[in-house]
């Protein structure tokens, strides 16, 4: 029975890793297709963490005004000690304007990277779990 019971933990697990993987590599590719098909407004940095991350850079809050006169946020990171009160290009969805990021190929690059390299581990750990296997 105890072996039934780990295949069908497995099973579930493995359904769950594919799941996030998929979703994961949707988010690597939701930013350079933004910059693709999104409008552009300018927008300004409202708050910066006071401290450094792990990676070397600091979170951003910025503002900005959608074509639908509304004021939206978003959420960035930046290498730029100061960067409060900078002025920042957004890309967003004209039809869901809460869908935006900087309009910077740099910062898609590598938050696209960073997605992709989660989902294609989260997908093969997945596939892994998902095959069978030879215990009894």
């Amino acid at each position: 029975m105890k072996a039934r019971q780990t295949r069908t933990l497995d099973h579930w697990v493995a359904k769950a890793l594919l799941l996030l993987g998929s979703g994961l590599l949707l988010m690597a590719l939701s930013k350079p297709l933004l910059l693709a098909a999104g409008a552009r407004t300018k927008g300004f940095i409202t708050f910066q963490e006071g401290g450094v991350s792990t990676r070397g850079a600091y979170g951003v809050r910025y503002h900005f005004t959608a074509q639908d006169g509304q004021a939206y946020t978003g959420t960035a990171f930046t290498a730029v000690k100061d960067a409060r009160f900078a002025r920042v290009t957004i890309a967003y969805l004209p039809f869901a304007p809460s869908v935006n990021t900087p309009a910077s190929v740099a910062y898609a690059i590598v938050t696209g990277f960073g997605w992709g390299l989660a989902g294609l581990l989260a997908l093969m750990v997945g596939k892994s779990l998902g095959k069978p296997s030879t215990r009894t």
